[in-house]
């Protein structure tokens, strides 16, 4: 999407699309907490093969599971 997505938004999109409820957990793991922001910069591979995302990241994961639930037959994981 060339945009930044916290986990908590795609934790909440996939627990919309499976009809669950998982929640993020903190941790007490000092390295861990450390990390507060991992951002993928893909603005070199747009330049160099003029790539563009073709899903924004609801739409991805919505698709991803619906392919699922038609190959694999499942409700919930």
């Amino acid at each position: 999407s060339g945009e930044e997505t916290p986990l908590s938004l795609v934790i909440e999109t996939i627990n919309k699309y499976m009809n669950i409820n998982v929640a993020m957990e903190e941790s007490d793991n000092i390295s861990a907490a450390a990390i507060n922001r991992v951002v993928l910069d893909n603005t070199r591979i747009r330049s160099l093969i003029k790539w563009e995302p073709k899903y924004t990241i609801s739409a991805g994961i919505k698709e991803t599971i619906d392919r699922k639930r038609k190959n694999m037959c499942f409700d919930k994981v």
